[in-house]
């Protein structure tokens, strides 16, 4: 069972970690490295590369960074995701350049 919330879910945290849910799924605009060490252990947290600025507008450089970036302060409990849909116009090489930059880095 996974929940995702579009926006910032600061005010509802507390109640979003006693979901009897197995992963939440948050929004690109939420600072994860804020609540990860907050967050239940048995619980996945996914997310939050922003799908707008991001993937649909970033250069490769840039995702690279910010994928870094998430698994540097991130913990056991984490599923690199996008924060909500990629657009239809994001480019397709940018979607590829994430799913290899990471499957590398995991080998």
């Amino acid at each position: 069972k996974i929940v995702h919330i579009c926006g910032d879910t600061r005010k509802i945290y507390p109640q979003i970690v006693t979901l009897d849910i197995d992963g939440f799924s948050f929004d690109q605009i939420m600072d994860l490295s804020q609540i990860s060490h907050e967050f239940p252990k048995d619980k996945v947290i996914i997310g939050n590369l922003d799908p707008i600025e991001l993937l649909g507008k970033g250069s490769s450089t840039e995702i690279k960074n910010e994928i870094d970036r998430l698994d540097g302060v991130m913990g056991d409990n984490f599923l690199l995701s996008f924060g909500c849909s990629a657009v239809n116009n994001t480019p397709e090489e940018n979607l590829k350049l994430i799913c290899n930059y990471k499957r590398r880095q995991d080998a």
